[in-house]
């Protein structure tokens, strides 16, 4: 697939994903789960035409992403907690309260990273090094698509809410 094709199935998929995500702000909780379990299902077999997998090996690296899921949702959770805490009020934070935000951002880094090799190690199992680096890049777009979409269309879904956030990492990903 060239690049542009690329490109157009990538902003496709996005698309689908925030108009999901928009529907699912109006539905109950449990529409919305199921909602983002079809986003990720629809990219999970994007993911698997464009690294030629056949069913077996797709349903094998679908089961393996999902079993990180957890953790890097905890993880992201965790993240997003200190961020609050670094923002707080404007003001300077008090020294121990300052280095408590500091350790708990390095620790952070740690198994983040930690969890990074855990995953590459057991995609190793399963694909090819270039297709694990295809699989991360191909993420990688994916979620920062999603993240300029839902920027775009700001709190709550409303158009340009989002215009005055301050940038900062966001290691959720689809």
């Amino acid at each position: 697939m060239t690049t542009r094709g690329w490109g157009a199935v990538l902003a496709l998929t996005a698309s689908l994903a925030l108009a999901g995500s928009v529907q699912a702000q109006q539905r109950p909780p449990g529409d919305r789960a199921r909602m983002e379990e079809e986003v990720r299902q629809r990219f999970e077999q994007l993911m698997f035409r464009e690294l030629g997998l056949d069913e077996e090996s797709g349903r094998v690296v679908a089961e393996t992403l999902r079993s990180f899921r957890p953790a890097r949702a905890e993880l992201a959770q965790r993240r997003r907690r200190l961020q609050r805490r670094m923002e707080g009020t404007g003001a300077l934070l008090a020294e121990d309260e300052a280095r408590e935000v500091l350790a708990g951002l390095a620790g952070l880094a740690r198994e983040e990273a930690d969890l990074l090799v855990q995953e590459q190690s057991a995609l190793l199992e399963i694909l090819s090094p270039p297709q694990v680096v295809r699989l991360y890049g191909l993420r990688e777009a994916f979620g920062a698509r999603l993240r300029q979409l839902r920027d775009r269309r700001g709190p709550g879904g409303s158009p340009g809410g989002g215009m005055g956030r301050v940038p900062g990492p966001t290691p959720d990903r689809p």
